[in-house]
C-alpha cells in the first residue's frame, strides 16, 4: 500500500540514508518493529521488503546492555530466517543487504539466549 511504502521510505531516510543517520533509539525501534516484521513476512514477497531489511540491518547490533532490543532479537532472527527460507521469489534475489549477513550480525554481537539458538536449530540442530 502507498501508506506502508511511504512509512518505510521515511524509516530508511532517517535511519539509513541520511548522511548523519543513526539507528533509531531502542524504544522507537521497538515501536516500528512490528511494521518491519509484517513487511518481511508478507506472502507473497512484497517490493518493500528490501527497505524493511535495510532498517532491520541498521539495528542488528544488539549491545549486551540493550534490554529493549534484546526483547525483539529473537523475533528479528526468526524473521530474517523466514526471509532466507522464502527468498526463492524473483524479487528477493537482489535483496541488499544480504539476509545472511544481517543474520550473522544479529547472532555475533552479543551472546544468544537458548531461545534464540532454538530458532536456528529447530529443524536439525
Amino acid at each position: 500500500s502507498k501508506v506502508l511504502t511511504e512509512c518505510l521510505e521515511e524509516m530508511v531516510f532517517f535511519s539509513v540514508d541520511d548522511t548523519e543517520a543513526e539507528p533509531f533509539p531502542a524504544d522507537t525501534y521497538y515501536f516500528v518493529w512490528p511494521i518491519l516484521e509484517a513487511v518481511l513476512r508478507a506472502s507473497p514477497f512484497i517490493v518493500d521488503a528490501p527497505q524493511a531489511l535495510m532498517v532491520l540491518a541498521k539495528h542488528a547490533v544488539v549491545e549486551a546492555d540493550d534490554a529493549v532490543l534484546k526483547l525483539v532479537r529473537k523475533a528479528m532472527i526468526d524473521t530474517v530466517l523466514h526471509v532466507i527460507a522464502t527468498s526463492g521469489h524473483p524479487a528477493a534475489k537482489s535483496i541488499d543487504p544480504d539476509p545472511a549477513d544481517v543474520l550473522s550480525t544479529l547472532c555475533t554481537t552479543t551472546t544468544l539466549t537458548v531461545g534464540e539458538w532454538a530458532s536456528m536449530l529447530r529443524d536439525g540442530g
